[in-house]
């Protein structure tokens, strides 16, 4: 697969909107970054707040790819851990299954994978980023969960571009060896995800069920599982949440 390349924007409604109707014309392994993005999604079609010109807003294409979406979720999550230890590596980031990245128990970064229609299937799929930069500590505060940013964890403010450029190989890296090595990457994505082995709350998308338990595990098809009161059970999506003093002191 070709090295990744940049197709910059000084603005967009969506990086992944963008990437999904020109999918055909970029090529395989390309990223779609913006500057601003006037309608920017997370999952459960929630708004990412997307201020100009403070954070990174990416997505990565990927065309020859034999896994679903949950594994691409995989290239990506890693992808922006990989990032954050090159560009600030005092910062201490983990993964929150499905597809936050989290540090300490204040958000950074989110994802949203999307499939794009082919003829058998899936033509392939877009990994969309979103990165908290330069968000200032006012604008943190007005989002609707604990957040934070590079700024905020570092107190130094960083280019944005170049770290979109650092994202950018790092997808590309991931993306690699992913498909020559399945499992490794399964491995490391998993031990990464600090959920494992925490008490935790899990709101179910679609029924709004609140399960508490243990995680036990996560499977190779992506699934958490959790022991619950009432047995074993396991879940594809949902919101995690993990109180502070599990997080902690355990």
């Amino acid at each position: 697969m070709p090295e990744a390349n940049i197709v910059y924007l000084s603005e967009v409604d969506s990086t992944n909107r963008y990437a999904v109707n020109h999918f055909h014309e970029l090529a395989d392994g390309a990223a779609v970054a913006a500057e601003y993005q006037t309608a920017g999604r997370g999952r459960f079609n929630r708004r990412w707040i997307s201020p100009p010109d403070q954070n990174a807003y990416v997505s990565f294409v990927i065309k020859d790819f034999p896994y679903d979406l949950q594994k691409a979720s995989w290239v990506g999550s890693l992808a922006v851990l990989d990032a954050l230890a090159q560009t600030a590596p005092e910062i201490s980031a983990w993964l929150k299954w499905p597809n936050d990245v989290y540090c300490g128990a204040r958000k950074i970064a989110g994802l949203l994978c999307e499939g794009v229609p082919g003829i058998d299937g899936f033509a392939g799929m877009v990994i969309g980023i979103g990165v908290n930069i330069n968000m200032p500590a006012a604008l943190i505060e007005k989002i609707d969960q604990p957040a934070t940013s590079v700024l905020f964890e570092t107190g130094k403010k960083q280019e944005v571009r170049a770290f979109v450029a650092v994202l950018a190989a790092c997808l590309e890296q991931r993306y690699r060896c992913i498909v020559d090595d399945l499992e490794a990457v399964y491995l490391e994505w998993k031990r990464r995800n600090f959920v494992l082995g925490r008490k935790i709350e899990l709101v179910t998308g679609l029924e709004n069920e609140t399960v508490t338990g243990r995680v036990s595990d996560i499977g190779r098809d992506g699934r958490l599982i959790i022991d619950t009161a009432d047995g074993c059970r396991s879940f594809f999506s949902g919101d995690v949440k993990i109180s502070k003093e599990s997080l902690f002191s355990e």
